[in-house]
Order: C-alpha cells, then sequence, then structure tokens
C-alpha cells in the first residue's frame, strides 16, 4: 500500500512528489552562491557563453511574419504544422540530399514531446523501446508517461571512441520490442552511426520501427562532411530541431521527418495527426517565422555555430586526453576516472572544492567516467578543465 503525503496523486506524480535536490546540486547551488569564479561544465546552452543565433535575424523574421494578417488574426490550425513551415524544413533537408516531402514533416515544441508522441504511438503497456546505452535520463521519464518499458543495448568502448555493437542490438531484441533508438551523434558519447553500420542495422531487423534522434546533426565533426541518415527502414521517424541546430532552446521548436514504406507511413501519419490535434501545441505565430528563419540562417549561420562548437571541442578533447575520446559530434565529452574513484563522490568534491559542475557518469549509464560539455567559452574551459585535472590527479 502507497504511503505517502500526496495520496491523491497518481503514481508516478507521487514519485515525482516526493523528490528532492540531491547532495550534488546543493553543491552546485551553493558554489554558485559563494564563488565568482565556478565554471559550469554541465551546461547544454550556449547563450551565456557566447554562442547565440543572430539578434537581427530574429527582429527581421519576426517583423515579416507579424506583417502578414493570418499568422496574427486568423487561426486555422493544421495538426501537422502550417505548410509553408512544414516545406521549409524539406528544403532544409533536400538541400543535404535526403528526401523529404511537407506532407511527412510534423511539428513540435521541442524534440521532447516527439518522443512521447513516438513512444505513444508505437508501443504500450507490456511493450519495450529499445534505446542506447550511455543514454540520455529523460528516456525514463517519457517512457514512464507513455506506459511502457525501455530495454538497453550498449555500446562498445574501443580504443578511438565508442561503436554500436550489432550484435549487442540483436541480442537485446525480443518479441515485446516495438521500436529502436538511434541517437546520432550520440548523446553523450559523440558517436556517430556510419552507412555501414545503419545498413547492417537494416539486416538485423528489418521490420522494427526506427527512431532516429538528430538534434546534433550539424555538429559532426571531419572528416565526416554530412550526417549519414537512415534508408530503406519500413518506418522511420528523424527527431530534430533548433535548440542545437541554431542556438535557440527557448524557441522549444522540433520536427518529426516520417519516412518508409507507404502502409506503415500512412497508419503513423494519421495516428499522429489524431494525437497531435489534441493538443496543437505549437504557436501560429512561430510557424510563420520558420521559413524566413531558414532562409537566413541556413546554412551560414548553422555552420558558423558549428564550427565555433568544433574549436571547443577540440580545445577541450586536448585538455582532457587521454582520458576522453574525440567524438566524432555533439557537445558532450566523457573523461575516464582513475581506478577505484566513484564518479558520485569525484563530481561531488570537484563542485565543493574547485567550483566545478561535472555530471557523474552513472547519470548516463557510464559509470567511473564524468560527463561534461564543451560549451563553455575557451577561457572557462582551460580554467574549470585545469580544476577538473588537477583533482584527477589528486583523486
Amino acid at each position: 500500500m502507497r504511503r505517502d503525503s500526496a495520496p491523491w496523486l497518481s503514481e508516478i506524480a507521487g514519485g515525482w512528489s516526493r523528490a528532492e535536490p540531491g547532495e550534488l546540486s546543493r553543491a552546485h547551488a551553493e558554489a554558485r552562491a559563494s564563488r565568482a569564479d565556478a565554471v559550469d561544465l554541465i551546461t547544454a546552452s550556449g547563450h551565456d557563453h557566447g554562442l547565440v543565433f543572430p539578434r537581427e535575424i530574429i527582429e527581421q523574421v519576426t517583423v515579416d511574419a507579424l506583417r502578414r494578417a493570418e499568422s496574427v488574426h486568423r487561426y486555422a490550425p493544421d495538426p501537422l504544422g502550417q505548410p509553408a513551415a512544414r516545406e521549409a524544413i524539406a528544403g532544409f533537408y533536400r538541400r543535404r540530399g535526403a528526401g523529404a516531402h511537407p506532407d511527412g514533416i510534423a511539428l513540435t515544441p521541442g524534440t521532447s514531446l516527439a518522443y512521447l508522441y513516438t513512444f505513444r504511438l508505437l508501443a504500450g503497456a507490456g511493450h519495450e523501446i529499445l534505446v542506447p546505452s550511455p543514454g540520455y535520463p529523460l528516456f525514463d521519464d517519457i517512457a514512464a508517461l507513455a506506459g511502457l518499458q525501455l530495454r538497453r543495448y550498449y555500446l562498445r568502448e574501443t580504443d578511438s571512441g565508442w561503436r554500436p555493437d550489432l550484435d549487442e542490438i540483436a541480442f537485446q531484441l525480443t518479441p515485446r520490442t516495438r521500436a529502436l533508438v538511434i541517437i546520432s551523434p550520440h548523446n553523450p558519447t559523440g558517436t556517430v552511426w556510419s552507412h555501414g553500420d545503419l545498413d547492417a542495422l537494416r539486416m538485423v531487423c528489418p521490420d522494427l520501427p526506427l527512431v532516429f534522434d538528430e538534434v546534433f546533426s550539424e555538429t559532426i565533426a571531419p572528416p565526416l562532411e554530412a550526417l549519414p541518415r537512415p534508408q530503406g527502414f519500413p518506418l522511420c521517424i528523424t527527431l530534430n530541431g533548433f535548440s542545437k541546430m541554431l542556438a535557440l532552446p527557448g524557441w522549444k521548436f522540433g520536427w518529426m521527418k516520417i519516412d518508409g514504406e507507404p502502409e506503415r507511413t500512412g497508419p503513423f501519419l494519421r495516428a499522429l495527426t489524431h494525437l497531435a490535434d489534441t493538443f496543437l501545441p505549437v504557436p501560429e505565430l512561430q510557424q510563420a517565422m520558420i521559413p524566413g528563419l531558414i532562409a537566413a540562417a541556413d546554412p551560414a549561420v548553422s555552420r558558423a555555430l558549428a564550427a565555433e562548437v568544433a574549436r571547443r571541442r577540440s580545445l577541450a578533447v586536448d585538455l582532457l586526453s587521454p582520458r576522453a575520446h574525440r567524438p566524432q559530434g555533439g557537445v558532450y565529452l566523457c573523461p575516464r576516472l582513475p581506478e577505484g574513484v566513484d564518479d558520485d563522490d569525484f563530481a561531488l568534491r570537484l563542485a565543493q572544492e574547485h567550483a566545478v559542475f561535472v555530471h557523474p557518469g552513472h547519470y548516463y549509464g557510464l559509470p567511473r567516467h564524468a560527463v561534461l560539455t564543451c560549451l563553455a567559452t575557451p577561457g572557462s574551459l582551460r580554467d574549470g578543465l585545469d580544476r577538473f585535472n588537477r583533482a584527477v590527479r589528486s583523486a
């Protein structure tokens, strides 16, 4: 029998209501309040560190959208998003050599809700979604909200980085598996699935729906010139958005691109239309801004932002060498801690004694590692990682 202070809440809400800030969160708050030189190496937003979208473009795009009276005074919602905005997203893919049609695009307020839509439409009670580990902690809450279970497949660490393991994926498949999630570039290891990896995966699970998270698609590192994308799957739901690509996390603008065989994509899109029509969560004015925003920013602004992320990522890898692999993309690094060092204890001591914030690797299913981002300014990265390395040497 449940014993809690809020028995009128659902079981899942009751658990959330009992959550309290942990010791590490309290240590971060205390360091921020007491130390002007605190270095935040866990932020996934570059806004406070000079990685910002040009304000003049936003102002012009906003004015242009406001001048179109229908975006302000006329309300004619489309559950999947206004056609002009969806056509702009399709054009983004066509310029990258990927097939896309606006009828296969659905707009969402960020990718988190897109995950919830996708999980809810593909699976239910007693079903499983196969997700990568190391992985993103948000999946657990989304799966709980969708009323399904997660099952994890493990990436394999090599001398040069983390790689997909097709035998591991085949081993983790069960009759309850309803979809497979790929994150490429992966969060947090930075792994990019190659064309060969994706072709081999199609042989392993030819009938399984694929969820392809590419939110870090514009941050791939040389020698890669373009992100390999899945082809030939019976149903593939690609997730992306402006948060990472254009340094616009506050916009909460994302999308789903649905590809595959008509007998799969048709029913999925009809079900998605019904579900999206329940909420209609993307503001009309914001949708009206999308064509102008993409026309002004793609590819010049996205490339400039990606180039600066790449410079900071390379700097962080050099400072952490040889403890961290060089990621193929993304903004995270996963330095290994010395043998016998507990990642929880290390992250806490780093905050308390050095005012540097990192996550314990076990948050991501990666014990004996720290997880951090490279989005701080170069000066802050040098300072913070110098303190990090001193803490490692004294651990």
